[in-house]
């Protein structure tokens, strides 16, 4: 059952890049959008700055750009990255917040 869930969310966010192509107008095959994200995300690994931030956005980009227009492919990366990335970040931020807070506030003899 675990494996049925994992493989299920890695194929629901492996198609968040083509649902956001098709959002903005534009026509990509899924499979271009699979291999464009493993890239672009194998790319971020490789960036100086932390987490790769920006490397993922610039690859996804670039390899979009042939198969639409330029503002089409700028909309899509960022309806992409705040689905994949900054809504992860949203839901996980209160939960973050409240362990903190237990962790930094719990008594000395526990």
């Amino acid at each position: 059952m675990m494996m049925l869930l994992t493989a299920t969310h890695w194929l629901m966010r492996y198609s968040l890049l083509y649902l956001a192509v098709l959002g903005v107008g534009g026509h990509a095959d899924w499979m271009w959008t699979f291999l464009t994200q493993m890239l672009a995300m194998a790319a971020s690994q490789f960036s100086f700055l932390p987490g790769g931030a920006g490397a993922a956005e610039v690859g996804v980009g670039s390899l979009l750009l042939p198969l639409m227009e330029r503002e089409q492919a700028a909309a899509a990366v960022l309806v992409w990255r705040l689905v994949s990335y900054h809504l992860y970040l949203a839901a996980g931020a209160p939960l973050f917040l409240l362990y903190s807070y237990r962790l930094l506030h719990r008594s000395p003899t526990q």
